[in-house]
């Protein structure tokens, strides 16, 4: 833990200006002195001056440690202190209904101009996006909407879901996907500034480290089409599990844990590519990834699409009222957490009869949050949805998501076989006979290719052995086995059964 002294210097015109300098220069009077000339502040030519401005600031930190309670620095965006208070900017919201200012640093610091103040009104933010939304079959934008106001009731669900990754994709450029999802975080800040674009747009801790700045406030992921499909699937596992890969560090004590990154969102992502057949390329067995992916193909509804002329000056209708309906949203959520678990409650046994099985609890956790979520919008009028289409849609969505996954997604131990034999054939003996060194003609000369051992033997049969219990069978190393399942994901026992 470090600490800092808030500074504050009249200027001869009558304002003022705010600083804050490192308490560890108060060790060092000449780094002082250069720290405060940088804001024009300067010590007199007298002597030991520097020693004075020291002595003067040490005694009036000791004086300020005896009157006043010091003042924690956030690093981090969202719910603080056990989710009795929501920071957006440098704006702490708490349950009383106060907003104060508080001090940042860390990632929140360096991402503190993407949550600037609000500007204009939630009405005028609502009249646009609702001017858009708000139509026959604009469900599937409807909930991509409802997905990241959701975002912020995600460490209200179950304790084991930390969000999921909710992708819009479409073969072509210009369906809306990006300009849904800006108008959705313009709610919150500045839109723009809570995206990464393209998969050379960041690396993959500089992923992390951008979620865990936000932490519970929606961010984008533009453009994942060219993502790498293992980077895609360790993305979509990091997210869900809401901490990034450990990591370890050297200090003088030797070699430590450094602190993971955490977060509780659904962040957004677009991409022009099926992320679950980027996901099955990668592996057939994918599907503990793919149901930590919510897809929303665009190009199955065409009543989404929208003409150029009138969505451009409702999407600058938006921009111009950014972060607006974000400050009334959140204000509500703060001052109304037991009205808020009762919605995800009621919500969340409702979705349980329709989407029962357990494989996808994923999906019924995000569904609670952002169904949740589009109640409140509606009662606050940012949103003008209808709650009850919107629902129905959801529904439909996670039961088609489970069968693609399940067809596109899943390996079944027939396949797995099948693929087995088909990957270590090259690597398998075929011979007519089972003879060894005990037969008078010796073992039989077999070719294999490669420089690694066998991996299985196949007896084909013949007159000599006719009935013979190991005329047609296949023979395969239990090793090799082995490894291939663990290496697929396949239980090895249902492959065997």
């Amino acid at each position: 833990v470090t600490f800092c002294l808030g500074m504050r210097v009249h200027l001869p015109t009558g304002k003022t200006r705010d600083f804050n300098i490192d308490t560890s220069l108060l060790a060092s009077p000449q780094k002082l002195a250069e720290q405060l000339c940088d804001y024009e502040v300067a010590t007199t030519n007298n002597k030991d001056s520097s020693l004075h401005m020291t002595a003067y600031l040490k005694d009036y930190l000791f004086k300020l440690m005896n009157e006043a309670e010091e003042l924690n620095t956030l690093t981090t965006f969202g719910w603080h202190y056990d989710n009795q208070a929501f920071l957006v900017g440098d704006r702490l919201y708490h349950r009383d209904g106060t907003v104060r200012k508080v001090l940042v640093g860390g990632y929140a610091a360096d991402k503190l101009n993407a949550l600037p103040a609000p500007i204009g009104t939630a009405e005028g933010y609502a009249k646009a996006l609702n001017f858009l939304y708000d139509r026959p079959g604009m469900q599937p934008m409807q909930y991509v909407i409802a997905s990241h106001f959701g975002s912020i009731l995600t460490p209200f669900c179950d304790s084991m879901y930390h969000g999921l990754m909710m992708v819009v994709t479409g073969g072509d450029s210009g369906k809306g996907k990006t300009t849904v999802c800006n108008a959705a975080l313009y709610a919150f800040g500045d839109a723009q500034k809570l995206q990464l674009s393209g998969e050379k747009g960041a690396t993959m801790n500089a992923r992390y480290s951008f979620m865990s700045a936000f932490k519970n406030i929606p961010v984008l992921m533009d453009e994942l089409t060219s993502l790498p499909n293992d980077q895609l699937s360790e993305l979509a596992y990091q997210i869900s599990m809401g901490h990034e890969k450990e990591r370890m560090r050297i200090k003088n004590t030797g070699m430590r844990f450094s602190e993971s990154q955490t977060w509780d969102m659904s962040p957004s992502g677009t991409a022009n590519a099926d992320m679950h057949g980027k996901l099955a390329g990668m592996n057939q067995n994918s599907q503990a990834e793919a149901v930590r992916i919510i897809q929303i193909k665009i190009d199955q509804y065409p009543d989404t699409k929208l003409e150029v002329e009138e969505v451009e000056p409702n999407r600058k209708m938006i921009d111009l009222n950014r972060g607006a309906a974000g400050d009334k949203y959140i204000r509500y959520v703060v001052s109304n957490l037991d009205t808020i678990i009762e919605k995800l409650t009621e919500v969340g046994k409702r979705i349980h009869k329709d989407v029962p099985d357990s494989k996808y609890r994923f999906y019924r956790n995000h569904a609670m949050c952002s169904l949740a979520a589009i109640q409140i919008t509606n009662e606050l009028g940012i949103t003008h949805f209808d709650f009850e289409k919107l629902y129905n849609y959801t529904v439909e969505l996670f039961l088609q998501l489970a069968e693609s996954v399940a067809e596109n997604n899943t390996l079944t131990p027939e396949d797995a076989l099948n693929n087995m034999i088909g990957e270590l054939s090259p690597r398998i003996i075929v011979t007519t006979e089972y003879r060894d060194r005990n037969d008078g003609r010796g073992p039989e000369t077999v070719r294999i290719s490669g420089n690694v051992g066998p991996a299985g033997r196949y007896i084909t049969g013949n007159a000599n052995i006719k009935g013979n219990d190991l005329a047609g069978k296949l023979f395969l190393c239990r090793q090799e086995f082995i490894k291939w399942c663990k290496d697929h994901r396949v239980d090895e026992n249902a492959v065997i059964a």
